[in-house]
């Protein structure tokens, strides 16, 4: 499967670039969503199974805390 995992290792090339410079965790999952939408190649589907504080219709999750968005990385 050389496919699969060329997918895999440009998924994560794209992901390190894209958030390596997020100053926050929300940041760093919208850098990296819209980072893997472009990496959708012929034959497979982008699919979100989650993110934290976000429900699945992409609003923030009234259960979650003020503290994950603002929270840094590093």
């Amino acid at each position: 499967m050389p496919e699969a995992a060329r997918l895999v290792a440009d998924a994560c090339r794209v992901i390190w670039e894209a958030t390596r410079s997020a100053a926050t965790l929300s940041a760093a999952f919208a850098a990296a969503e819209a980072a893997l939408r472009g990496l959708e190649p012929a034959g497979y589907t982008f699919e979100i199974s989650g993110r934290l504080g976000i429900t699945e219709d992409g609003e923030p999750d009234p259960a979650a805390t003020s503290a994950t968005a603002s929270a840094t990385i590093g």
